[in-house]
């Protein structure tokens, strides 16, 4: 739920960073106006940060890129900014032929537009187990606008990532999400 990576977020010594991401497929339309199935990953700002991975282009998310105005969500509505997005290095190409003015352009998906904000190396891919049922290489990233922490505790289609802190083991991660877990379940 939110308010359960919220908790992770902010009581897991163990971890320097954790982020929130899920895929799926919308409709993107070319400025030719052709349409195209692409892949689109959704995640909280701070993925690629978590996951230490640098743009080829442009900045990429900045914190605020993922707050919600008056916290609310993209599902009301209630959001002020253009929704950012990071495109892979394939689609760059394909679409944008390479060009270095990539960075603030319009993408016009399904779900609204959303604005180039960077564009990932060629070999990023999000390494995950089969069951996590997520695309390994989403040609669009969208900044998750969701108010995470403190969130309400109902289910989110959202699967989560962390990174071990400087001197952390996985086997102190999987105890303090072990903890957190008990805990968590004791109180809701």
């Amino acid at each position: 739920s939110h308010g359960d990576f919220g908790d992770l977020a902010a009581s897991s010594p163990s971890l320097s960073g954790v982020a929130a991401l899920t895929t799926g497929q919308q409709s993107l339309r070319h400025e030719d106006g052709t349409p195209e199935l692409v892949t689109v990953g959704e995640a909280t700002a701070n993925l690629f940060r978590v996951l230490g991975v640098g743009m080829v282009e442009g900045p990429g998310f900045v914190d605020t890129d993922g707050v919600p105005m008056d916290g609310g969500d993209d599902r009301t509505g209630a959001v002020a900014a253009p929704r950012m997005a990071v495109i892979s290095h394939a689609l760059w190409m394909r679409m944008f032929g390479g060009r270095a003015d990539v960075v603030g352009r319009t993408l016009a998906l399904e779900g609204g537009t959303a604005v180039v904000a960077g564009v990932l190396p060629s070999v990023f891919e999000i390494l995950a187990p089969a069951d996590a049922d997520l695309a390994p290489r989403p040609d669009v990233w969208l900044a998750l606008r969701a108010a995470l922490a403190g969130g309400q505790r109902v289910i989110a289609p959202f699967r989560v990532i962390g990174r071990l802190a400087p001197g952390a083991t996985v086997a102190d991660a999987e105890r303090d999400v072990a903890a957190l877990t008990a805990d968590l379940r004791g109180r809701f």
